[in-house]
Protein backbone atom coordinates (compact mmCIF):
# COMPACT_ATOMS: atom_id res chain seq x y z
CA UNK A 1 0.00 0.00 0.00
CA UNK A 2 1.25 3.46 -0.84
CA UNK A 3 1.46 6.05 1.60
CA UNK A 4 1.56 10.29 1.45
CA UNK A 5 3.94 12.49 3.01
CA UNK A 6 3.52 13.00 6.97
CA UNK A 7 1.09 14.85 7.86
CA UNK A 8 0.99 16.56 11.46
CA UNK A 9 -2.05 16.40 13.62
CA UNK A 10 -3.94 19.93 14.23
CA UNK A 11 -3.21 21.28 10.67
CA UNK A 12 -5.81 21.46 7.72
CA UNK A 13 -5.80 18.35 5.89
CA UNK A 14 -5.74 19.03 2.23
CA UNK A 15 -4.89 16.52 -0.74
CA UNK A 16 -4.61 17.39 -4.68
CA UNK A 17 -6.23 14.53 -6.81
CA UNK A 18 -6.75 14.30 -10.38
CA UNK A 19 -9.67 11.79 -11.67
CA UNK A 20 -8.27 10.50 -15.15
CA UNK A 21 -10.07 7.50 -17.64
CA UNK A 22 -7.55 6.04 -19.27
CA UNK A 23 -4.59 8.19 -18.00
CA UNK A 24 -5.89 11.12 -19.18
CA UNK A 25 -7.89 14.01 -16.66
CA UNK A 26 -11.13 13.88 -17.17
CA UNK A 27 -13.65 15.92 -15.83
CA UNK A 28 -15.84 15.18 -12.51
CA UNK A 29 -18.52 17.10 -13.40
CA UNK A 30 -21.91 15.26 -13.06
CA UNK A 31 -19.65 12.19 -10.63
CA UNK A 32 -20.60 11.81 -6.94
CA UNK A 33 -16.80 11.98 -5.06
CA UNK A 34 -16.44 10.45 -1.72
CA UNK A 35 -13.48 9.90 0.86
CA UNK A 36 -12.84 8.77 4.68
CA UNK A 37 -10.09 8.13 6.33
CA UNK A 38 -10.09 5.09 8.80
CA UNK A 39 -7.73 3.34 11.42
CA UNK A 40 -5.83 1.31 9.65
CA UNK A 41 -6.42 -2.24 11.07
CA UNK A 42 -9.84 -2.17 12.78
CA UNK A 43 -11.11 0.53 9.86
CA UNK A 44 -12.59 2.91 12.86
CA UNK A 45 -14.01 6.14 10.72
CA UNK A 46 -12.11 8.92 12.04
CA UNK A 47 -13.44 11.23 9.88
CA UNK A 48 -15.12 11.94 6.42
CA UNK A 49 -13.27 14.21 4.40
CA UNK A 50 -14.79 17.25 1.74
CA UNK A 51 -14.68 16.97 -1.41
CA UNK A 52 -13.71 20.57 -3.18
CA UNK A 53 -14.07 20.50 -7.15
CA UNK A 54 -11.99 22.90 -8.82
CA UNK A 55 -12.44 24.11 -12.22
CA UNK A 56 -13.55 21.02 -14.76
CA UNK A 57 -12.71 23.68 -18.19
CA UNK A 58 -9.45 24.55 -16.75
CA UNK A 59 -8.24 21.82 -15.16
CA UNK A 60 -10.38 18.74 -15.71
CA UNK A 61 -10.45 16.29 -13.15
CA UNK A 62 -8.53 18.33 -9.92
CA UNK A 63 -10.56 18.03 -6.94
CA UNK A 64 -9.04 18.04 -3.36
CA UNK A 65 -9.70 16.34 -0.61
CA UNK A 66 -10.18 18.38 2.85
CA UNK A 67 -10.67 18.38 6.57
CA UNK A 68 -10.19 21.44 8.74
CA UNK A 69 -10.58 20.00 12.37
CA UNK A 70 -8.03 17.28 12.85
CA UNK A 71 -7.01 17.91 16.79
CA UNK A 72 -8.41 14.65 17.55
CA UNK A 73 -7.00 12.30 14.55
CA UNK A 74 -4.66 9.55 16.21
CA UNK A 75 -1.11 9.56 15.19
CA UNK A 76 -0.02 6.34 13.73
CA UNK A 77 -0.82 5.46 10.06
CA UNK A 78 -4.72 5.55 8.88
CA UNK A 79 -5.70 4.30 5.54
CA UNK A 80 -8.01 6.25 2.83
CA UNK A 81 -9.65 5.48 -0.26
CA UNK A 82 -11.64 7.58 -2.73
CA UNK A 83 -14.85 6.49 -4.18
CA UNK A 84 -16.15 8.28 -7.36
CA UNK A 85 -19.96 7.14 -8.74
CA UNK A 86 -21.58 7.65 -11.82
CA UNK A 87 -25.20 6.61 -12.08
CA UNK A 88 -25.13 3.02 -10.80
CA UNK A 89 -20.85 2.41 -11.23
CA UNK A 90 -19.04 2.77 -8.37
CA UNK A 91 -15.09 2.96 -8.72
CA UNK A 92 -12.32 3.02 -5.82
CA UNK A 93 -9.18 3.95 -5.77
CA UNK A 94 -6.58 1.94 -4.40
CA UNK A 95 -6.13 2.31 -0.73
CA UNK A 96 -3.01 4.82 0.72
CA UNK A 97 -1.65 5.47 3.79
CA UNK A 98 -1.98 8.36 5.67
CA UNK A 99 0.86 8.52 8.29
CA UNK A 100 -0.30 11.19 11.18
CA UNK A 101 2.39 12.49 13.81
CA UNK A 102 1.97 14.68 16.28
CA UNK A 103 2.87 18.42 15.65
CA UNK A 104 5.49 20.72 17.71
CA UNK A 105 4.50 23.95 17.48
CA UNK A 106 1.54 24.78 20.10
Amino acid sequence: MKSIAQFKRGDTFSLACTWKDEGVPTSVAGLTITSQLRTNGTLTLVASLTVIVGDQVVTPGAFVLVADSTSLWPVGALVCDIEVAQDEVIRSSESFLVPVTEGVTR
